[in-house]
């Protein structure tokens, strides 16, 4: 059971991450328009993200080894949320 909730069950929800924040980011790109997106939001998100991070980070290096596929899941939740970030940013401030 630990195995599955330490590799497969986060290699489930980054694909499933993926598939969710892909089209939000292609759709701010391809309309250059950020204004249903918070900052707020994705500033509280980031921060968030990057604590459940850092926590996976740790049990990664505390010797649990099958704990990489958290800490890769949880790096690509964040990086992608801070995609979403900039680009709100970037063009909410460019009108």
């Amino acid at each position: 059971m630990d195995k599955f909730i330490l590799t497969i069950f986060p290699m489930i929800a980054t694909i499933g991450m993926v598939y969710c924040y892909i089209p939000q980011i292609i759709l701010i790109q391809k309309k250059k328009n950020a204004d249903s997106q918070s900052i707020q939001f994705w500033i509280l998100i980031s921060i968030f993200l990057l604590s459940m991070f850092m926590m996976n980070i740790k049990i990664y290096t505390s010797g649990n080894s099958d704990a990489l596929f958290g800490v890769i899941s949880q790096g690509a939740n964040l990086f992608l949320a801070l995609v979403i970030l900039i680009q709100t940013i970037y063009f909410k401030r460019g009108r």
